[in-house]
C-alpha cells in the first residue's frame, strides 16, 4: 500500500520533530562537554609539555574535532591527552577527537 500525501506528510513532521529534537539535545551535550574540556585543559598539559590556552569545537556530519588556537598545534600533538578526552567524550555522549593535522605525521 502507497501512503497517501497526507500520511506522507504526517510521517515527515514526526521525523522533523524528532531531528529537531535530536540536534537540541546534541548541543546541550556538546556545550556541557566543551566546559568540562576547558577545565581539562586549564589543569592538564598537552602531552605533559604546554597548556592549551584556546581551542574550538567543529563538527561535521562525519566528523568532530577539537581545534587548537592559542597555541596553535601543527603537528605538535602526540596523543598523551588521547584517553582523557576519550572519557569526557563517554560522560558527554559525543565522539571529538584532536584535529588530524595536530599529530606528527
Amino acid at each position: 500500500m502507497i501512503p497517501t500525501i497526507e500520511q506522507y506528510q504526517a510521517a515527515k513532521q514526526v521525523i522533523l520533530a524528532y531531528e529537531s529534537e535530536q540536534n537540541r539535545l546534541f548541543s546541550l551535550r556538546v556545550e556541557a562537554f566543551r566546559k568540562d574540556l576547558a577545565d581539562y585543559f586549564k589543569n592538564n598539559l598537552i602531552d605533559g609539555d604546554f597548556e592549551l590556552k584556546e581551542f574550538t569545537l567543529d563538527w561535521t556530519f562525519h566528523s568532530n574535532y577539537i581545534i587548537p588556537k592559542n597555541p596553535t598545534m601543527d603537528e605538535d600533538y602526540c596523543g598523551g591527552n588521547d584517553e582523557d578526552i576519550k572519557a569526557l567524550c563517554e560522560k558527554h555522549g559525543v565522539k571529538f577527537k584532536m584535529a588530524s593535522w595536530c599529530y606528527h605525521k
